[in-house]
């Protein structure tokens, strides 16, 4: 797991969703984004959707929820508008190669541990 120092947390819930196991990869530079995933599990009776994201500002200026498609035979991110879909007792990968969080203009680059 990456994190910049003091950024790091194992599980989030609230309403019935948990979030699980938060990791990004190590950047090198500021100037690139970097992608964070995680587990959803939707834990309550009635289907739910990750809306947004946010992030505090001392780790980067934005957060994105996006996809990842295969446009033939290249791989392209797109912004999800209208988030990620958590049906009702049913986990949700938020992994690579599909569903990620992507930070923008990241205040420092993201390191192991």
């Amino acid at each position: 797991m990456a994190a910049p120092a003091g950024a790091v947390a194992h599980e989030f819930a609230a309403e019935g969703i948990k979030i699980d196991h938060p990791w990004a990869r190590p950047t090198v530079t500021v100037r690139q984004p970097a992608a964070v995933f995680f587990h959803l599990d939707n834990r309550g009776q009635v289907d739910d959707r990750l809306l947004s994201a946010t992030v505090p500002p001392d780790v980067a200026g934005s957060a994105e929820i996006h996809t990842t498609l295969n446009d033939e035979g290249v791989m392209r991110m797109r912004l999800l508008a209208d988030g990620i879909a958590v049906p009702a007792g049913e986990e949700v990968p938020v992994a690579p190669g599909g569903h990620h969080v992507m930070l923008f203009d990241l205040a420092e680059p993201l390191q192991e541990g």
